[in-house]
């Protein structure tokens, strides 16, 4: 975790903070990893695999080396390596901060400081296909890699210009950048991704609450009065049942004197994502599966962001934002967060839970 007072000592006038995206490169989650009871097959269970896995990278990344551990008490019959914590499955294709900011526990001595290690359950057998993508080998990990980063990429220039004109070599470089955590490496050649204020188009960010799908939609940085779309307005707009804003794309109507009126308007059970609507025409056909069936988005095209007078609508009782593992000020600007504080797929994961 970063440090909460470090970070609100910072000033977040100082865009860009190289301190910020190192402190946020180096984080980690301490995992405990058991294999399942059920899957166990000799008299004496193994004991459990301890790791520092990187908060920006994957569970088959940071795990692909552990097998070999359990492999003598496994079952002799392999489906699919899979981790679950508490029996819910974890989705791989989201990065390993992402995961642990959404289903951690919080230990007893009050505060909101999570149990660790963080205890995963690892199993051979068993693949919930129904509610996890398949994912074979480290390469289908990093197609998934370059296509949520192109769809990053498309949301912030407007195009795919700029991802489709890096070499292999860059591509390779950002890739075994981000796998072997080479900080140097992987921002050599993201820097060149970056999008001046000026010619930003929309910030890629995904909204997370634990058990459903992501929301994401077509999000300015500036609101309609011209001053910095701030963490709260995005979730009035994403929340507006938490949040006392404008019913959002999250909503199946939007009321007429809503300020936020998205393109089109979609349901919880509408899920389709940008991905299929914007970058299609160059995403290799060849390309895994994406997690299309986790997003729920509309397509908004709005130029600038509603600015809100705001209160919860749920008083005395405010969910926690977590971001990064740190619960940022409401009144930060988007921006800021997205440049200093967005994941290697270059998109900005803000994380909601109420419990």
């Amino acid at each position: 975790h970063l440090d909460l007072k470090f970070f609100l000592g910072l000033s977040i006038c100082l865009m860009n903070d190289e301190h910020i995206k190192k402190s946020v490169w180096e984080g980690a989650v301490p995992i405990s990893l058991n294999l399942s009871k059920d899957e166990v097959t000799t008299m004496q269970g193994p004991q459990p695999v301890f790791i520092l896995a990187s908060r920006l990278s994957y569970l088959p990344l940071v795990t692909s080396t552990i097998r070999e551990h359990f492999a003598s008490v496994a079952p002799a019959v392999v489906d699919e390596v899979w981790f679950d914590y508490k029996s819910v499955p974890l989705k791989w294709h989201y990065p390993v901060g992402v995961l642990f900011d959404l289903y951690s526990t919080q230990n007893n001595a009050g505060g909101h400081r999570p149990d660790l290690p963080w205890d995963l359950t690892l199993h051979f057998q068993g693949f919930p296909s129904s509610v996890l993508l398949r994912c074979p080998n480290d390469e289908t990990v990093k197609q998934h890699y370059n296509n949520v980063l192109k769809e990053a990429n498309y949301i912030k220039h407007g195009d795919g210009s700029k991802v489709n004109k890096l070499s292999l070599q860059e591509v390779t470089d950002m890739w075994e950048g981000l796998r072997m955590k080479e900080y140097e490496r992987f921002f050599s050649v993201n820097r060149v991704l970056y999008a001046p204020a000026d010619s930003l188009k929309h910030i890629p960010l995904r909204v997370c609450l634990p058990n459903q799908p992501f929301l994401q939609d077509l999000i300015p940085h500036k609101n309609q009065q011209g001053g910095d779309s701030t963490l709260v307005e995005i979730l009035a707009y994403f929340l507006p049942e938490l949040y006392g804003g404008s019913k959002g794309p999250s909503s199946t109507s939007t009321p007429a004197s809503s300020s936020i009126a998205p393109s089109s308007p979609s349901s919880p059970s509408v899920t389709s994502s940008l991905t299929s609507s914007i970058i299609s025409s160059y995403v290799s056909p060849s390309s895994p599966p994406r997690p299309d069936s986790d997003a729920s988005s509309s397509s908004s095209s709005s130029s600038s962001f509603p600015s809100l007078s705001l209160s919860l609508a749920v008083p005395g009782n405010a969910p926690r934002v977590i971001i990064q593992g740190i619960n940022p000020p409401l009144e930060t600007p988007i921006l800021w967060l997205s440049e200093n504080m967005s994941h290697p797929d270059n998109f900005l994961y803000i994380i909601v839970r109420t419990d």
